[in-house]
């Protein structure tokens, strides 16, 4: 069915969303500077609160989530770092140990070994330690390093030259924007010199602090040469891709972003953002007892094999513990400056979140996160669907219950989708539209409400044939001067009109020419009286004036006024044809002519029938009536 737009409901809601656009176009022209700030806070309120509900949703799932058990996390936690300490008198032990340290586990052929500590600049207390180091780095290929990438600029420190083996070959798709950075936080040269296989570390926070990605790539822009940035993957994403390529057997030449910013590594996909960041879907974790729910082993233990191993004693470990495992080894001790805040907890070991990508990757759950105009489209039908549904309900508190019910199921849907599909619905937006769209309907249902009382008011006032007040507002408008000219010792009066031989018209010409006749009449006199001059229907062809102040004088020289005025005028009822029409009047005063209201009625309808008994067409005459 067709909108009409000239009805009044439409009118008006066109009217409201106009002045909201105004009001808008205002803020944006007269504060604009102002306006981008508060524009800014409030998105940036957005982002902060969605990121909330992140971290709530995360907290309720990883206490039902456990890791793939592919993984070994080998911890220098404080036991390890008491010990070695003790062991070798001072702290940090040497780097030799590292080496022999991935000699041992190389022997049980794990699927590949990642070191997740920086080896910053020589220790010159034994230099043949850090070569060996070097060179046993250089030895295996699926063993990976860390480097670490800032912004220092060239003054601070020199940036470094990485080998050509350490870039990555990569195509990714148009919308790609990874982190970038100028500098490179300084290793010994051995180590970058013999390394084949080093990944960077970079961890990037959200405003509050909190790390809940990992960005998969940074481009490096090497001050020291030419300005060509250069990309590295993340050391994570290097151990990942070393361990998919020995389970599938296949050879990963290159990696690939599609069109759906999807990372592809043989048959995994993997969802990223457009700063190619993955956004990681964490495990259970005690932060109180500080367990960890990764299959976790103490270096101390690892070390004390090593040393029985050495001494050909049985070990601590079982001899095939590391067989076809992906070994991380990394910092988690209190003193050692590795603990992260997560969704999950405030202190987690770096290495484990390097763990939890590689295990998301492996047990397909990392989170995908909707982009900007899915949300906003999202945002859109959230809005038009409680707006369809609240303009169906007629209870203002069957419309609160329900836009709330509806805010509840979409929040809840929301938590199911990250737990069953591992999908980031947004929250706070579609929430935010669900109440704008219940404040919107509340307001327009105002509006026509508003109009229907209105509609109401009008049937219940006016008379439809005429346009005049109608019998019942007479005797409201009649008792509410007579209190008040009693009240005060004022006086007002009343006219009674009567349309002469009113039947002839009706009988000559049809009702609808009487009816004519009625309306033009009632709007002539209409148009002819004061402001405050009150005129109804009283019934049939008879109308009534109610004149508040007025005394009898002045209302008699008003009532001859009109009856000339309409004896004057020529009525058109009909193409080709035009009536003359006079009227009889009678006129009552309180509280000269009456005391009550029915006597001043009855009075004003006597008068009139005295002039309707002396030839009509003029006004009665007072002195006639007894009191």
């Amino acid at each position: 069915m067709a909108i009409n737009f000239s009805n009044k409901k439409y009118k008006k809601i066109i009217l409201f969303f106009c002045i909201l656009l105004l009001l808008v176009a205002v803020l944006l022209i007269t504060g604009r500077k102002n306006f981008a700030q508060k524009i800014h806070s409030a998105k940036e309120f957005i982002t902060q609160t969605e990121l909330k509900t992140f971290d709530i949703r995360q907290r309720m799932f990883a206490k039902h989530r456990t890791p793939v058990p592919e993984i070994v996390i080998v911890g220098i936690d404080n036991l390890s770092h008491e010990y070695l300490t003790s062991h070798f008198g001072a702290w940090p032990m040497p780097r030799g140990v590292y080496a022999d340290f991935i000699d041992y586990v190389e022997t049980q052929n794990p699927a590949a070994i990642g070191v997740d500590v920086l080896f910053v600049g020589a220790w010159n207390k034994n230099k043949e330690d850090d070569i060996r180091l070097a060179k046993t780095f250089g030895a295996y290929d699926n063993l990976f390093g860390a480097i670490y990438f800032d912004d220092y600029t060239r003054q601070e420190r020199t940036p470094l030259k990485l080998q050509s083996n350490t870039k990555d070959k990569h195509i990714f798709n148009k919308n790609i924007k990874p982190y970038y950075y100028h500098n490179l936080r300084e290793l010994y040269p051995e180590f970058l010199q013999y390394s084949k296989n080093l990944g960077h570390i970079n961890l990037e926070r959200s405003k509050d602090g909190i790390i809940r990605t990992l960005p998969l790539f940074v481009r490096y822009e090497n001050e020291a040469e030419a300005k060509i940035p250069e990309y590295y993957a993340n050391f994570a994403l290097k151990i990942l891709k070393k361990y998919i390529e020995k389970q599938e057997s296949i050879k990963i030449e290159q990696y690939k972003i599609d069109g759906k910013n999807k990372l592809i590594l043989g048959e995994r996909n993997i969802p990223v953002l457009n700063s190619t960041e993955a956004v990681l879907n964490w495990y259970n974790i005690n932060p109180l007892k500080r367990s960890s729910t990764f299959n976790y082993v103490s270096f101390k233990d690892v070390f004390r094999s090593m040393e029985a191993q050495k001494l050909n004693q049985k070990p601590v470990l079982p001899p095939d513990y590391f067989t076809n495992k992906i070994v991380l080894l990394g910092f988690s001790a209190d003193g050692l400056s590795d603990l992260k805040p997560v969704p999950t907890t405030k202190l987690l070991p770096g290495i484990e979140i390097y763990a939890t990508f590689i295990s998301n990757a492996l047990d397909g759950s990392c989170i995908k996160k909707i982009s900007t105009n899915s949300t906003l489209i999202l945002s859109i039908l959230m809005f038009l669907i409680t707006a369809f549904m609240l303009f169906k309900v007629k209870s203002s508190l069957i419309n609160f219950v329900s836009a709330l019910s509806i805010c509840v199921i979409y929040i809840w849907l929301c938590f199911a989708a990250m737990q069953l599909f591992y999908l980031w619905l947004p929250v706070v937006m579609p929430a935010m539209s669900i109440v704008c769209a219940y404040i919107i309907v509340l307001a327009l249902k105002y509006f026509f409400k508003s109009e229907d009382y209105e509609q109401v008011y009008k049937l219940a006032i006016y008379d439809a044939l005429t346009g005049l007040y109608n019998h019942g507002f007479f005797q409201d408008q009649m008792r509410i001067n007579y209190e008040a000219c009693k009240r005060y010792g004022d006086c007002f009066s009343l006219i009674i009109i009567d349309i002469d031989k009113f039947k002839n018209f009706n009988d000559t010409y049809g009702h609808q020419v009487g009816d004519a006749v009625l309306r033009q009449v009632s709007q002539l006199l209409k148009s002819s009286l004061r402001k405050p001059d009150i005129i109804c229907r009283y019934g049939g062809e008879e109308i009534t004036i109610i004149l508040p102040h007025t005394s009898n004088k002045n209302a008699f020289q008003i009532a001859e006024k009109l009856c000339k005025l309409v004896a004057d005028h020529q009525f058109p009822v009909k193409k080709d044809l035009t009536v003359n029409v006079t009227i009889s009047l009678g006129v009552s005063t309180y509280p000269d002519s009456a005391a009550t209201i029915a006597e001043m009625i009855e009075t004003a309808d006597k008068i009139l029938y005295n002039a309707k008994e002396t030839g009509r067409n003029r006004v009665g005459i007072p002195n006639i009536i007894k009191k």
